[in-house]
């Protein structure tokens, strides 16, 4: 597993990536800087965890593989990006900035048996251990 902040302060060349010309039209088309700067930092950050450089392609249910073999999962919240590879099993990662919005819509995610056993004080953190571990599961399926 590999996560790395990604600055808004940071110029991210493509020519960091050997990006094939579809990847890099592709790259050109995106519309948003926060957009392009997370698709590109996933590469990069793949580019550094093989050695070398590995096409992400996406299955019909938008899951991303690669030709190695291996599992990939892939992870962006703000400016954090992170992508985790797997040998042999099917892999899920996720990633999210806290805050306390996550109260609001927690009891769709976790019943109140659950909520009702959250340590005093701990409730934030506690809902996104689940919603994170729900997303991680469920990626993969």
């Amino acid at each position: 597993i590999l996560t790395k902040p990604i600055g808004t302060g940071i110029i991210i060349s493509a020519r960091r990536v050997d990006l094939c010309d579809e990847e890099l039209n592709y790259y050109r088309e995106l519309k948003h800087s926060k957009r392009k700067r997370e698709w590109l930092s996933v590469r990069i950050l793949l580019k550094k965890m093989l050695g070398k450089y590995s096409r992400i392609f996406y299955d019909k249910a938008g899951n991303p593989f690669i030709e190695e073999d291996l599992q990939i999962s892939v992870t962006h919240s703000k400016n954090i990006i992170g992508v985790i590879l797997s040998h042999k099993k099917a892999t899920g990662i996720d990633s999210e900035i806290m805050s306390d919005r996550i109260l609001r819509t927690a009891t769709k995610f976790i019943s109140d048996e659950e909520i009702k056993n959250f340590p005093k004080g701990s409730e934030i953190e506690y809902s996104y251990l689940h919603w994170c571990g729900k997303e991680t599961l469920f990626t993969k399926q």
